[in-house]
């Protein structure tokens, strides 16, 4: 499974990188926000099957983060990553057209299990 992680190059990130790197059959790569702005040609090109995007730190609305990444069709599924864990601050990002949600405190059994829950074509998590 090929996933790329978009976002600020933070602790999180890293430790989410590298926790995802060490299961086997996945392959991660991670990319700035900067690189959306350039309508994500190169992140479209590696055909990633999952694109876990943390939105904290950006400009814009974290629901405009997620109809933008939606819009330009980067990944086949879309995960969002903020400190959000309120039910009413994660819907709209579902219906907004993501598949999945974590908060950024996720653990990795939590991460794992939103990803295969994805694979099966169904939200994570359920609302």
């Amino acid at each position: 499974m090929k996933i790329i992680i978009v976002g600020q190059e933070t602790q999180i990130n890293e430790t989410l990188m590298e926790l995802l790197a060490a299961q086997p059959g996945f392959t991660v790569k991670m990319y700035t926000p900067e690189m959306l702005e350039n309508q994500g040609t190169e992140i479209r090109e590696t055909e990633p099957d999952l694109l876990i995007l943390d939105i904290s730190g950006y400009d814009k609305k974290p629901v405009e983060c997620v109809e933008e990444i939606k819009e330009k069709k980067l990944s086949k599924a879309l995960i969002a990553m903020h400190v959000y864990t309120a039910p009413n601050l994660i819907k709209p990002l579902i219906e907004a057209g993501a598949d999945g949600y974590l908060p950024s405190s996720t653990t990795e059994e939590e991460l794992l299990t939103a990803i295969e829950t994805i694979n099966k074509g169904q939200n994570y998590p359920e609302l």
